[in-house]
């Protein structure tokens, strides 16, 4: 592995806060987060589109099945529950 390389970075207060209690949850470090976060990004080159949150949503409704989800109507419940859970709504 590469020598990691340290970097600061200028986030808003409740944001690490929130990030700092999910890094506690998932038994992770902030570093490990962000970096997690930062390697899915596109490769240099890559086409990247902006969509409206709906559309990312219907668009990662495609590759639904390949988790376990039976049929489309199945996703869009689990779907709505998240979001309910998040406190979104569409």
């Amino acid at each position: 592995m590469a020598r990691r390389r340290a970097k600061n970075l200028f986030l808003a207060p409740e944001v690490v806060y929130r990030a700092e209690r999910f890094c506690e949850l998932a038994d992770t470090t902030l570093s490990q987060l962000v970096e997690d976060y930062l390697r899915t990004l596109p490769q240099e080159g890559a086409i990247v589109r902006i969509r409206s949150p709906l559309v990312a949503r219907l668009h990662e409704a495609q590759y639904a099945f390949l988790d376990g989800v039976d049929s489309f109507s199945e996703y869009v419940s689990r779907d709505r529950a998240r979001l309910k859970d998040r406190g979104d709504d569409y």
